[in-house]
């Protein structure tokens, strides 16, 4: 069969989604309410996905082998930031990541870990993250084990965007003043 080559199509032609793209987004300074009983694990440590989180000093030797949640929100200018964790019903950690990319098997490949927060029980997380520079970051919410699902609230508190004291009406500069 030789020069008889013609693109070979394997399975159904379409795309998966992009896990990335399709992270439930968070505004700042509003509480969510998740629950991850019929959500899927496809993010662990088994395949070192946390490992640049965990410093050797912090004991985590889990598998995060739970359903989890991969969220994102969107800093609109460089200040400090604030996620909390309330409400757990279980036993849940979360990991905020600067980097998600299309990966293969229809995950999404995390990298350059920013922070992590991890506590024992049902006790309230809270994470700050100073100076944290204006662009798109993910939170990955993780359970130890895999019988670790249930609901948690979540919310994350971004700076403040001041609006400008100087903006263009009827081509007109109006820097605070009332006409």
């Amino acid at each position: 069969l030789q020069g008889d080559l013609r693109p070979i199509t394997i399975g159904t032609g379409i795309e998966p989604a992009n896990p990335c793209e399709q992270a439930t987004k968070l505004d700042c300074g509003v509480t969510y309410s998740f629950n991850t009983t019929n959500e899927t694990n496809d993010y662990d440590n088994i395949n070192e996905l946390y490992e640049s989180c965990i410093d050797e000093s912090m004991d985590l030797f889990w598998d995060y082998e739970a359903r989890d949640i991969l969220l994102s929100f969107d800093v609109l200018e460089q200040g400090d930031v604030t996620i909390e964790m309330t409400n757990l019903r279980t036993f849940f950690d979360f990991f905020v990541f600067r980097t998600c990319a299309p990966g293969v098997l229809e995950n999404a490949i995390i990298s350059d870990c920013i922070g992590i927060s991890y506590r024992g029980g049902l006790a309230d997380e809270t994470l700050l993250l100073p100076d944290l520079a204006a662009g798109t970051y993910y939170i990955i919410v993780d359970g130890s084990r895999s019988s670790n699902r249930g609901t948690f609230d979540i919310r994350v508190d971004c700076p403040i965007v001041e609006p400008d004291p100087c903006t263009l009406v009827d081509e007109v500069l109006a820097c605070g003043n009332t006409y």
